[in-house]
């Protein structure tokens, strides 16, 4: 993994636990490593996906956690709700919104990719068969605890600069054209 790939993911792991901090008041610290991969991994029961757009950069935030995390996070601000599957998939994407928002402002993110935008998330519950198909990036992920793994995976490339085309105008014999086309 490179310097870019760490900082990255560890940046993303930072807004992560901060964002989970601030809208379920929970505790979040770090599990098991961070490691380079080129889609992120969706073994988990639900999963919010954020592209990012920029000049310099595209790319996107995937966040995904079981579906008890999710209800045991959500019972800590909502706990005479029934928790049902909508709500669950529901608060996942909030969460992966205050996330991608947080995370496209943050100093070490404009300072490599400049300023990016974010789509609205789109969610899974992956427990009803529906599986997304990611392409691939140049990524990262990890893990962190609050009550039970949130797995954080942020891929980012570079985009290639474009190159401008300079149009030169071409002399045309509009005549010779012409009879050239009906054969004359």
């Amino acid at each position: 993994m490179d310097s870019l790939q760490e900082s990255l993911i560890r940046e993303l792991m930072n807004v992560v636990t901060e964002s989970v901090e601030s809208m379920f008041f929970r505790d979040v610290h770090e599990i098991g490593e961070i490691r380079a991969c080129r889609r992120p991994d969706a073994a988990q029961d639900l999963l919010a996906w954020i592209s990012l757009s920029g000049v310099e950069c595209k790319g996107q935030i995937v966040i995904s956690m079981s579906a008890s995390t999710a209800e045991t996070l959500l019972r800590n601000i909502m706990p005479e709700v029934e928790a049902d599957s909508e709500l669950l998939v529901s608060s996942i994407g909030e969460l992966a919104n205050l996330i991608g928002c947080t995370y496209v402002i943050s100093d070490s993110v404009t300072s490599v990719c400049g300023r990016m935008e974010i789509s609205p998330p789109m969610t899974w519950d992956l427990r009803n068969g529906l599986k997304p198909h990611f392409l691939p990036s140049s990524g990262a992920s990890g893990t962190l605890n609050a009550d039970g793994g949130i797995s954080c995976f942020v891929g980012i490339d570079r985009r290639e600069p474009m190159v401008e085309s300079v149009a030169t105008p071409v002399d045309l014999d509009m005549d010779a054209a012409l009879k050239k086309l009906l054969g004359c």
